[in-house]
């Protein structure tokens, strides 16, 4: 079975050779679920692009946030493979 060790590695790697020639910066974990019924680790990797980091640093420290992408990936915890990456689109009340 894998840890969620390399899991969160095995997440992070597959969004930076997917998103990577999108120059994306501060790669981050943010959430982690082990789908018992799936047999699968959700990993949620939130980073930046380089439209997202246009905003002048006074209007975010005002707004109180930078604009992040969050995906999630999905990965099989028998053999290590990605089944699939979704945005994770974050509500209000999240």
């Amino acid at each position: 079975m894998m840890t969620v060790k390399d899991a969160v590695e095995t997440a992070k790697n597959h969004v930076l050779l997917l998103f990577g020639a999108e120059d994306i910066g501060d790669l981050g974990l943010e959430e982690i679920y082990f789908d018992p019924d799936a047999d699968c680790w959700n990993i949620t990797i939130g980073f930046t692009r380089p439209w997202d980091r246009k905003l002048p640093l006074a209007t975010s420290l005002y707004e109180k946030t930078l604009a992040r992408s969050y995906k999630t990936v999905s990965i099989n915890t028998s053999n290590g493979d990605v089944l699939w990456v979704k945005d994770r689109i974050l509500k209000a009340w999240d």
